[in-house]
């Protein structure tokens, strides 16, 4: 299983692997889409909505999560908010230098349960698929000394899943609209990035340390 682009949305959906690319901090009028990648290191909340459709039933879901992104550290972690669906919250972390998936369910406060998968493919950072296209480059968000420019990127990933993503100059993503089909099954997710923040980590940062109710865990 790979973390997938701010298609970070794909961490529920789907298996499919990020995109290779290069930092830039500046993009000039011909600059390809490719070309445009999320900021090397940000913590930012996520608010999702996702739906799906089974057997012509249509299912909505909500959530509320907490990220951290680290490129040079290569490591990726989501900490789900409490919810009607997990009371406790989970948490999720990808530390791709131990090759390892932790994933953590609360059931209580005190109590919870560990699991641990290989990750068997390396650490990909996050980029635009080469077939992306920027179609506007100076939108604004919100108002007076708080407006916001955004670029605005719209494309298609493998497997015909289209996406419209938003983000900041300084490559902080504000928001993201996926919609398709996926393990054959129509669906589409919408995610608002919220307090998104650069920041620099530290190698033995707590944010991305193992849970230590995983250390004799085995894995599955």
């Amino acid at each position: 299983m790979q973390h997938t682009m701010w298609l970070f949305l794909f961490l529920a959906l789907s298996t499919q692997t990020g995109w290779t690319f290069k930092i830039s901090s500046f993009l000039s009028p011909t600059t390809p889409a490719s070309d445009f990648c999320v900021a090397k290191e940000f913590i930012a909340g996520q608010a999702i909505m996702s739906g799906t459709l089974i057997d012509g039933k249509q299912t909505i879901s909500k959530r509320m999560t907490m990220m951290a992104y680290s490129a040079k550290l290569k490591k990726v972690q989501f900490r789900d908010l409490p919810s009607e669906r997990m009371p406790y919250g989970r948490r999720v972390l990808f530390d791709y230098p131990a090759e390892t998936l932790y994933t953590v369910t609360y059931h209580t406060d005190i109590n919870a349960t560990c699991t641990k998968r290989r990750l068997l493919e390396p650490f990909k950072e996050e980029c635009m698929p080469e077939n992306s296209t920027i179609v506007f480059s100076d939108t604004l968000y919100g108002a007076g000394a708080f407006t916001t420019v955004g670029w605005e990127i719209t494309g298609t990933m493998d497997g015909g899943v289209r996406f419209h993503v938003s983000m900041t100059n300084e490559h902080l993503p504000m928001f993201e609209e996926t919609y398709g089909v996926s393990n054959g099954r129509p669906f589409f997710q919408n995610v608002f990035f919220y307090n998104a923040s650069l920041i620099n980590f530290h190698p033995d940062d707590y944010i991305f340390r193992p849970p230590k109710n995983c250390t004799f865990v085995t894995w599955s």
